[in-house]
């Protein structure tokens, strides 16, 4: 059976970044062997251009403050992180496939060898902010077809002409070339005036009976009723809204903790969790509060009533809000965008899945075709 590699971001501990390269590899395990290159980003997270941006430097003093004081004080926040990623690598020995490790310098010489096809994607491999070219293929050669699934550039604009230069360059060397949003869409047109199919996510490539197989694997205790609350973001609005919404419809708000400051919430959090734990915290939740991509994504799969906040300013150039819209406008749900936490209890539970499942599967079997197809073509094999 053919191999096929797949780069993609998987280990940095977020669920939906685990999830989505676990449903990606799934699916493309129909078709050949597969395989995740065990490579990290050298990209140091933060240079000299970042702490003269006051939005990165913002976040940057924050980081600093979370890992000397805030992590010193807070005695409620070592052994369930510590746990937490425990199980975190778990997850990934057990349910991801991942090649040898491998030197970075030998990276083109082990993958052009070993691999009949490379897919790059999903996630936000692509945003300029963290910009590396080993996740647009550099490395792999011109005679191995590139298959580009539904990667995000994360932002709604590229701004530096260098990086938009060398990105141009590179993304005229993929064979199949698909992004996940329609300002990345718009991005590839603006720099290679060709129209690219955008893709789902690939958590939303798979059904709801395949998710809660995995969900099932949970074995975290939960109440009986609660509102879910996942925040990404350090926006105490954004939690004091998901206690309101949690007191308007009269249950307990449990929340999974992110940051550091979370645990400094006055609410009951959710025990250490892995994917599954995650998607089994949604999945039994009445409710769902959350500022995630990926917590939206999964309320949507379980067909949960859920509220989803804006992490980032539109005027922020580095707003990642162009995929939480574009996947609100897909399923037909806008009106979930930020709904005011003051509404009734019937504003806030009237959602109708069956539209929103209608609406989806069009777009999701557009987007295994094009996988498929890529696959299929990329091979050489009109069965596999």
């Amino acid at each position: 059976m053919k191999k096929v590699a797949l780069m993609t971001w998987y280990d940095n501990e977020n669920y939906g970044t685990a999830l989505q390269a676990f449903s990606l590899q799934s699916i493309i395990k129909n078709y050949a062997e597969c395989e995740i290159i065990p490579y990290k980003s050298k990209h140091p997270g933060y240079g000299v251009k970042d702490i003269v941006n006051p939005v990165l430097r913002k976040n940057l003093l924050w980081k600093i403050y979370e890992r000397t004081f805030l992590k010193t004080q807070s005695k409620l926040y070592f052994l369930p992180e510590q746990e937490r990623r425990k199980k975190m690598l778990s997850f990934f020995e057990n349910k991801l496939k991942i090649a040898e490790n491998m030197d970075s310098c030998a990276l083109a010489q082990y993958v052009n060898r070993r691999y009949a096809a490379v897919v790059c994607g999903s996630d936000q491999i692509w945003n300029p902010t963290r910009y590396d070219r080993h996740f647009f293929l550099d490395y792999v050669s011109d005679e191995i077809p590139k298959i580009a699934y539904a990667p995000s550039f994360g932002v709604s604009q590229l701004s530096d002409k260098a990086v938009c230069n060398e990105i141009k360059e590179l993304l005229s060397r993929f064979d199949f070339l698909s992004v996940r949003e329609k300002a990345g869409q718009q991005i590839v047109f603006d720099l290679l005036q060709k129209k690219v199919p955008v893709c789902l996510d690939p958590t939303l490539l798979q059904s709801k009976e395949f998710w809660n197989r995995l969900a099932d694997e949970s074995n975290v205790a939960l109440p009986e009723k609660y509102v879910y609350s996942y925040l990404l973001g350090r926006n105490k609005k954004h939690f004091k809204a998901s206690k309101t919404i949690a007191q308007t419809l009269g249950q307990k708000l449990i929340q999974q903790p992110y940051n550091v400051s979370d645990y400094m919430n006055n609410c009951e959090f959710v025990p250490p969790s892995d994917p599954a734990d995650f998607l089994n915290a949604i999945r039994n939740s009445e409710f769902v509060c959350t500022d995630s991509f990926h917590g939206a994504i999964f309320a949507i799969i379980f067909e949960k009533p859920f509220v989803i906040f804006r992490r980032f300013k539109n005027t922020n150039s580095g707003s990642q809000n162009s995929r939480i819209e574009t996947l609100l406008q897909i399923v037909g749900l806008e009106r979930r965008l930020e709904i005011n936490a003051s509404a009734t209890k019937k504003e806030l539970l009237n959602i109708s899945f069956e539209q929103c499942r209608n609406n989806l599967n069009v777009v999701q079997r557009e987007s295994i075709d094009y996988l498929e197809n890529a696959l299929r073509k990329s091979l050489h094999c009109e069965e596999c």
